[in-house]
């Protein structure tokens, strides 16, 4: 619900941002846009993979985890390396290869954990259990909002040095 949520939220607000605050240079916009939105996926899967990542650590099993993690960075130093071929669009690029880079670990972990773990099966007399309900949500809750203040404590001072000094800052 939370993955969707963002999904929703930073696809309407980034383009009010991008288009109305941000001081994007001329010609640009659509790149900005493109690689917002690439963020606005890559945020939806890392949030959607916090379970599965939370399960296969208290399950200990480690192996696995890191062997996503493993791909991932190796996904990720090669994106770096194979921005040397791409004579133009490189930032867009490197974002795509990261983005894919994050579904592929996420989606690793995903699959490990719902194929090894009942836990991951959402069954529908637990959402009636309005108590555990209550407390899950307000777990899940009190999470988010931290990482949200974290998030908008990194990315709103980028944003602010954006509004008031441009992109040379």
């Amino acid at each position: 619900m939370f993955s969707l949520i963002i999904l929703v939220v930073f696809s309407i607000l980034g383009t009010f941002f991008i288009s109305s605050i941000l001081n994007i240079p001329e010609g640009m916009e659509s790149t900005a846009y493109v690689m917002f939105m690439l963020m606005v996926v890559s945020s939806f899967v890392s949030v959607l993979v916090i379970p599965y990542s939370a399960i296969m650590n208290a399950n200990e099993d480690i192996y696995i985890f890191a062997l996503a993690e493993m791909l991932s960075s190796g996904l990720r130093c090669g994106s770096a390396f194979a921005i040397a071929l791409f004579a133009s669009h490189k930032l867009e690029w490197y974002t795509v290869m990261m983005t894919f880079s994050l579904i592929t670990a996420g989606g690793m972990k995903v699959l490990w954990s719902k194929t090894r773990y009942k836990e991951t099966t959402l069954h529908k007399d637990l959402m009636l259990d309005k108590p555990l309900r209550n407390q899950m949500i307000g777990f899940v809750g009190w999470n988010t909002m931290g990482s949200f203040a974290n998030i908008a404590r990194n990315q709103g001072l980028a944003m602010l040095l954006n509004v008031f000094f441009g992109t040379v800052i």
